[in-house]
């Protein structure tokens, strides 16, 4: 899949490599993020790091991801997924709406919120 999504214009796949400062570059100039196809994958940071700076992520349907992520960026094939990415790449009313929806998908997780949910667990 990495080929067929790299081959479509205006897409590059990349990696951080684990070089944090490339993963901030990188999350800054990219459009959309496409969430990790690890299978038992427990947690993705990085989708919802993507999804607080309202880019929109593309995930496999399987799994807790799909719970996370709008139904319209889920996908079950290859084929679904380039056609997803391409969408993205080129369709910039769509890619708005889903920006949007992606900022307000994380709107639970800001600091002060999940910070007062702990502490009242722990009360």
């Amino acid at each position: 899949m990495r080929d067929l999504l790299a081959a479509l214009p205006h897409v590059q796949v990349v990696s951080d490599r684990g070089d944090r400062v490339r993963y901030r570059r990188l999350l800054v100039g990219a459009r959309f993020g496409i969430a990790p196809f690890r299978s038992g994958c427990p947690w993705s940071m990085s989708m919802i790091d993507c999804q607080g700076m309202g880019m929109p992520v593309i995930s496999p349907r399987p799994g807790w991801l799909a719970e996370h992520i709008d139904p319209d960026l889920c996908f079950t094939t290859t084929q679904e997924a380039v056609a997803l990415a391409e969408r993205q790449a080129t369709d910039d009313e769509f890619h708005a709406v889903q920006a949007k929806r992606a900022h307000a998908s994380t709107a639970n997780f800001a600091p002060a919120l999940v910070a007062a949910r702990y502490l009242e667990a722990v009360a």
